[in-house]
């Protein structure tokens, strides 16, 4: 185990977090899909999985953006 797979453990975390908080604050979803996205990333780049073509995968990270950028929106405007 190396330093890739514990940053892989930490951003699922992540991810696990932001999702049960999403049940309070349904704008923390964004995070949770945000960290989702890239543990699938990872994942497959360490276990050397298949990765969908370039151009779908900007689409996916496109998404990933949109989403943290809402739950920041929202957190900004709550403050």
């Amino acid at each position: 185990m190396d330093l890739q797979f514990f940053s892989i453990l930490l951003e699922g975390g992540i991810a696990a977090l932001a999702f049960l908080a999403g049940r309070r604050r349904k704008y923390m979803y964004g995070l949770s899909i945000t960290f989702g996205i890239y543990v699938l990333y990872d994942a497959a780049q360490y276990y050397g999985w298949a990765v969908p073509e370039e151009g779908m995968m900007q689409i996916i990270f496109f998404i990933g953006t949109l989403a943290a950028l809402y739950t920041v929106w929202n957190l900004y405007r709550r403050s």
